[in-house]
């Protein structure tokens, strides 16, 4: 199992997202490209003093788009206070991973480290154009 990690933050500079319950554009998120090299099941979570969850999508994200047609997602349901997804994951597709905050946290900002563990090292690409990602790689 690898285990890779990646930082970020959310910041006025982030962009911003509706919620899935057609509330106004006020939640700062994160989205990141992530493709894997081997297909198996990857464990996605964060660490952070935001209450974060979020969101993996097969091919694109909408953010304007008010249905939740993600393919996983870690929305605070069972009153975690961290994202945890776990999904499979298939080489040569490209997934979108979004990092938010839960719904009762507008416009909360701040820093939030993304842990993913799998059966291979992913490819992660950051799709904001201000926050920069620090990656390191644990073996």
């Amino acid at each position: 199992m690898i285990q890779s990690n990646y930082s970020s933050e959310l910041n006025n500079k982030s962009q911003k997202h509706t919620s899935f319950n057609c509330r106004q554009l006020d939640h700062y998120y994160e989205a990141f490209e992530i493709n894997v090299s081997t297909s198996g099941f990857y464990i996605f979570s964060t660490e952070s003093s935001l209450k974060t969850i979020g969101f993996l999508y097969e091919h694109q994200f909408n953010p304007y788009d008010s249905i939740d047609n993600s393919l996983a997602r870690s929305d605070d349901s069972c009153g975690g206070k961290q994202l945890g997804i776990i999904a499979y994951l298939k080489f040569n597709i490209t997934y979108i991973l979004i990092i938010t905050t839960s719904y009762d946290y507008a416009n909360q900002k701040g820093p939030f480290s993304v842990f993913v563990k799998g059966p291979d090292e992913i490819k992660i690409k950051q799709m904001s154009m201000y926050t920069n990602i620090n990656f390191n790689l644990i073996l």
